[in-house]
């Protein structure tokens, strides 16, 4: 196989197939196909000339690895030099290294996150007013898991919520929903003023036109709620403890993200970048406070001003690419914020705990009691900062003054 390694490439295969070639004394460079029939070209940079002796549609291995070191294996759809991306970090203890590149068990509507090693943290130390605390970079090894490829949308809660409430597991007015199981605590919101979900005569319905829009003014505890209440609708096994709102990890049900999880999946696999595609932002990227998108009003405006789920899908205004990041993951800069399981304390990334395996966060609140959001809005940010992949954020999990402009995604362990 001849390959131009100059010119851009792109190939259309319509069964699996492996092509294996040395680009430089430190890569390999092999050629699978997707489920799609696109060709997929995968390299993996080391220290050592490393030989890729395995292939399927799941995963890669090679020879010479160096232990201990994390090797980085980078994805491309042509051979053009500006499209290679990083998609993993991989370490092994000898000299045979193994990657699980994809999952063909992702659950439709989420995306399979790898397992690996990432640096977490703020690499520009750009953080600025009170929530400053994205530093130091540290390294943190995660395992993988699968992710809402979208934020929750209003129909997908309201679907939930009225399957919740046929069960008799929650209670609801028209202005909160409550849980019937454990500590009853509000979980949502009906009674604010842009709310889009409402309840009447045991019927939730939502606003007309905002059913694909993401949902909000959703309490952390309502968002954990959401994932037990789908757990239960799919005959999966639920990690939050209605008693006392802990989570179990191991369970195969859904659950909110660490923050650690969620910012590795917003990185895609880029390290040391600004956002989920590099290091610069405009309109046409994602939804924030001017970004011109045809759902906003314009900076300091009191309307919400969300867009659709997964609106920046390469047919945008302003006209854009598909902003989908090296997941497929949308919408994890902007539009709205993003529940995560944690509890916030200021100096948790100089602790031990935060380069843990698979960290959780703080055992417990620290700082008014805060839970983490990440992802930044529609709001508050007229250059984008607080879109940052390391950028951090708290809210309390009850009472939340800034709820329409917070939402979240769930994920599962595979």
């Amino acid at each position: 196989m001849e390959i131009n390694k100059t010119e851009p490439m792109k190939l259309k295969i319509t069964s699996f197939m492996m092509t294996r070639f040395i680009v430089t004394a430190c890569c390999v460079v092999l050629l699978v196909s997707t489920t799609r029939g696109e060709a997929v070209f995968w390299r993996v940079l080391s220290s050592n000339t490393v030989s890729i002796t395995s292939v399927n549609r799941s995963s890669i291995t090679w020879a010479n690895a160096v232990p201990n070191q994390l090797e980085q294996v980078q994805r491309a759809t042509s051979l053009a030099p500006d499209n290679w991306q990083d998609y993993m970090r991989v370490s092994s203890t000898n000299t045979h290294a193994r990657a699980r590149v994809a999952d063909p068990n992702t659950p439709v509507g989420m995306v399979y996150i790898p397992a690996g090693g990432f640096e977490m943290g703020d690499a520009f130390n750009e953080g600025t007013g009170f929530f400053t605390n994205d530093v130091p970079v540290h390294t943190v090894q995660i395992s993988a898991f699968y992710m809402d490829t979208f934020e929750v949308s209003n129909e997908e809660m309201r679907s939930v919520l009225q399957w919740a409430y046929d069960e008799g597991k929650i209670g609801a007015t028209s202005t909160s929903v409550t849980n019937n199981e454990g500590s009853p605590i509000s979980l949502f919101q009906l009674d604010e003023f842009d709310a889009e979900i409402s309840f009447s005569n045991g019927v939730f319905s939502v606003a007309a036109g905002r059913e694909d829009f993401p949902c909000i003014h959703v309490e952390w505890f309502g968002a954990q709620a959401y994932c037990n209440y789908k757990s239960d609708m799919e005959d999966l096994d639920r990690c939050i403890d209605f008693s006392d709102w802990s989570c179990d990890f191991t369970k195969n049900g859904y659950r909110l993200p660490t923050e650690a999880e969620w910012e590795k999946a917003a990185r895609g696999g880029l390290n040391g970048k600004r956002y989920p595609w590099g290091n610069t932002i405009d309109g046409s990227q994602a939804n924030f406070t001017v970004s011109g998108d045809p759902f906003g009003a314009g900076e300091f405006a009191f309307t919400t001003q969300t867009t659709p789920v997964g609106y920046y899908n390469g047919q945008q205004t302003p006209a854009g690419m598909d902003m989908a990041n090296g997941y497929g993951l949308y919408d994890m800069a902007g539009n709205v914020s993003e529940w995560c399981f944690d509890w916030y304390a200021e100096d948790w990334y100089s602790q031990p705990g935060a380069t843990q395996i698979d960290t959780t966060g703080p055992a417990n609140g620290i700082l008014l009691a805060l839970r983490v959001a990440r992802g930044g809005s529609w709001a508050y940010s007229s250059n984008g900062d607080t879109l940052r992949c390391a950028d951090r954020n708290a809210f309390s999990p009850r009472g939340n003054g800034l709820s329409e402009t917070v939402g979240f995604r769930a994920v599962r362990r595979p």
